[in-house]
């Protein structure tokens, strides 16, 4: 692998293959160029626990705003309909006197 042929590795996995990565780093004798990369990734995971933080807060408001608007959506369909009902009632009424 120090040679830099990394073209020729070729990793086969089936469902039930579990790569771990610590396994493989430790196999292909590969700490030198991780453990930079390890770092940036628990760095990374921890600045970005308070945007994932926010972002379920958002979600779990956005989830209850939809549902008001389903609410919202239904009574102003019912109001809609109760209106259409009101009109019909006064035009039949009005055409009976007129008959």
């Amino acid at each position: 692998m120090m040679d830099g042929h990394y073209a020729s590795l070729a990793f086969i996995c089936t469902k039930t293959d579990i790569i771990s990565s610590s396994e493989t780093i430790n196999a292909l004798e590969l700490w030198d160029e991780c453990s930079d990369l390890e770092k940036q990734i628990d760095q990374l995971t921890e600045e970005n626990e308070p945007f994932q933080t926010e972002l379920d807060t958002l979600n779990g408001q956005m989830k209850q705003l939809s549902k008001m608007k389903k609410q919202h959506q239904t009574r102003l369909l019912f109001i809609f309909f109760i209106e259409r009902l009101n009109e019909r009632k006064k035009k039949t009424f009005f055409f009976f006197l007129f008959f």
